[in-house]
């Protein structure tokens, strides 16, 4: 059954079933943009900004480490050097903690942390070995005073080149969230502004059409009806009703004055 003949009260219905229509697909588009904002959101969250923690907490932990090393050379007794050998070893297992939790956390510079925990390892394996083994042999001030010479010119370097590779690494995750944060604004312009766009376009597309159908297929055939009534007043009852094909309302009146126009025509013969 086309359109036309639709009952008036499934007309307007299906307008307001198409134009709740496009709400509902307007909203389904903004909530599915508004999950895409919260995960990209997330990802920030759980990536650069978790990652600098993590390589901050490393930072202190290699800090820590050196300074379990000062301790090592100062210690005049085995509680206090085993004290400070189980100290270092405690940070360096935080830190490989700390730093396999960054690369879970932003694998792409993961490469970069492989790199620094590197630096670290050979930091204490090597750089420092020096200064652990006269720590270890001689408690004497002048096996104290070549450890600490040792420290200065070698371990201490080598750590604290470590740390400022890890805050360097730092600056590029947090390059790297503003990057992110730049897309989670963009994401969430562009989804307030198509949503808003979508809607007024939709609406405008529905109340067009709402409209076109009206007017083609009420107000049209209802003014051709009173035309004809303003006819039949005048006693032009040659012209036939149009609409009377139509099933809905506006058929049914087509039709009465149809059968009007009949009973005139069939009066004006009598009286002739």
């Amino acid at each position: 059954m086309s359109f036309k003949n639709w009952p008036m009260l499934w007309k307007v219905f299906s307008l307001l079933i198409l134009l709740s229509a496009a709400g509902i697909a307007g909203i389904a588009y903004t909530t599915h943009q508004i999950t895409l904002v919260d995960d990209l959101a997330s990802a920030i969250i759980n990536g650069p900004s978790a990652s600098v923690t993590y390589m901050t907490r490393s930072n202190r932990y290699a800090i820590t480490i050196e300074m379990s090393i000062y301790k090592s050379i100062l210690a005049d007794n085995e509680a206090d050097d085993a004290a400070a050998t189980q100290q270092r070893n405690d940070m360096v297992r935080l830190y490989h903690e700390q730093t396999d939790l960054a690369k879970r956390a932003t694998p792409n510079f993961a490469a970069d942390i492989d790199a620094i925990v590197q630096r670290l390892d050979n930091a204490v394996t090597t750089a420092c070995a020096t200064a652990l083994k006269l720590a270890n042999t001689d408690n004497s001030k002048d096996g104290i005073a070549k450890a600490n010479v040792e420290m200065a010119q070698t371990c201490g370097p080598a750590i604290d080149a470590v740390s400022k590779a890890s805050t360097a690494l730092n600056a590029k995750f947090a390059a790297a969230k503003d990057h992110q944060n730049d897309a989670v604004a963009a994401v969430a312009a562009w989804t307030a502004w198509s949503s808003l766009i979508g809607f007024l376009v939709a609406t405008a597309a529905v109340l067009a059409v709402a409209f076109v159908a009206v007017r083609t297929g009420v107000v049209a055939p209802v003014q051709a009806s009173i035309g004809v009534m303003a006819a039949l007043g005048r006693g032009e009852l040659a012209d036939s009703v149009p609409g009377t094909e139509r099933d809905d309302e506006v058929g049914a009146i087509a039709k009465s004055l149809e059968t009007l126009r009949g009973q005139l025509q069939e009066a004006e013969r009598q009286r002739n």
